[in-house]
């Protein structure tokens, strides 16, 4: 079996193979392979000359721990009736590991179809979300009733900067959000727009403040992204999603975890259903480490167990001074954990005495503690699709 990237002419089988798997759209099809779609990020799977699977992965900037991170969005992993259970699905992914780490990409991220066929190859749930349905009576008592400016859109190509603003502003304090360029905010607002969503800006004392991607679609006000600049811009995007009650009967948000969104809603009779989100994995262990940031010095011997980037397996010494880590070889190991189960700690999903805890990470006591120390949890966000 052959895997490599695709070349310019193979887009169209690529995009063949795409519908056939895939149940969007022809429109969103159409745009995604016209626009964004680069066949350097596409891999492809060859058997007896016959393209047979494909998997994305794309360039993506994250903030981890207070570091941009290089990192890979992968996406769209599917192999023809026929061929599956051949192999190809896991060749394409070894492939792209070794195609991130060539590219100085230390982590992956991405939206499973089946979270059971990544577990063992080593991905894990790093990225949480509450998750919403009310009526929009509920919102009454928070929603702040002073309307504020609001102005929905016509054009949100010309209010990037201003989004990016907010933006980068709401998330300071989360971990593990895309850094958004100019480029990845014309590719978000196209999507929307072929989702047919809305964006509406509120604008306080005539300077922007809060923003909300939103649609309205079986009498329900469904919230895709929504943004602001302090509290008391949140509470008026509450009472602007109020007032839609002869449109709608039902709001509902895949909020972010950050506990000022939970005190935002404090008194509603559902709470919000906490689901798993997005999936990360670390595809090259020495490079994500390396670049990431950290709150005090430490050492340990480490053992990872991956048995799909070979690069990674084995034992690690972890030299952390000054905020920076170095990583070598070692001979000897003082805990031992699966490259899953670790990228949950790299993200700062889980602390180490919580996968200790849950039998996940095992070692010596003092070994657990630094792991700890080394890596704090964190309240993750990211919402890009691709």
């Amino acid at each position: 079996m052959e895997i490599r990237f695709a070349k310019n002419e193979e887009a169209v089988i690529s995009r063949e193979l795409w519908e056939y798997c895939f149940n969007d759209s022809f429109t969103w099809t159409s745009w995604f392979f016209s626009q964004p779609y680069k066949p350097e990020n596409n891999l492809l799977a060859f058997l007896d000359g016959k393209i047979i699977g494909t998997l994305q992965t794309e360039p993506h900037n994250i903030v981890l721990r207070g570091q941009q991170i290089a990192a890979a969005y992968m996406f769209g992993l599917a192999t023809l009736p026929g061929y599956r259970g051949s192999g190809a699905g896991v060749a394409l992914l070894k492939e792209a590991y070794l195609q991130n780490k060539n590219r100085g990409q230390g982590v992956a991220i991405m939206s499973p179809f089946d979270p059971d066929y990544y577990y063992p190859k080593g991905w894990s749930w790093c990225y949480y979300r509450h998750f919403y349905k009310q009526t929009l009576a509920s919102l009454a008592p928070y929603a702040t009733k002073s309307q504020g400016e609001w102005e929905i859109l016509a054009n949100p190509f010309l209010a990037i900067e201003v989004l990016q603003h907010i933006y980068k502003t709401w998330l300071w304090d989360c971990n593990g959000y895309s850094l958004r360029i100019n480029e990845q905010w014309q590719t978000i607002l196209a999507d929307h727009a072929i989702e047919e969503d809305k964006l509406a800006l509120l604008r306080e004392d005539g300077q922007p403040s809060a923003y909300i991607f939103y649609n309205i679609k079986n009498e329900c006000f469904n919230i895709k992204e929504m943004a602001w600049l302090d509290p008391k811009a949140a509470k008026k995007c509450l009472y602007f999603i109020y007032q839609h009650g002869s449109q709608a009967k039902f709001w509902t948000w895949a909020a972010p975890t950050m506990p000022e969104i939970v005190l935002l809603l404090p008194g509603l009779k559902k709470g919000p259903e906490l689901k798993p989100f997005r999936m990360g994995r670390i595809t090259d262990f020495q490079t994500a480490l390396e670049l990431a940031a950290y709150p005090e010095d430490g050492s340990l011997d480490l053992e990872i167990v991956d048995n799909m980037a070979e690069w990674n397996n084995g034992l690690w010494h972890l030299q952390v001074t000054n905020g920076k880590c170095t990583v070598s070889r070692s001979k000897k190991s003082q805990a031992k954990i699966t490259i899953g189960a670790f990228t949950q700690l790299y993200f700062g999903t889980f602390g180490g005495k919580d996968l200790a805890k849950a039998d996940i990470l095992t070692g010596e006591d003092t070994a657990i503690e630094t792991l700890n120390r080394l890596f704090p949890s964190q309240v993750n966000y990211i919402n890009e699709i691709f």
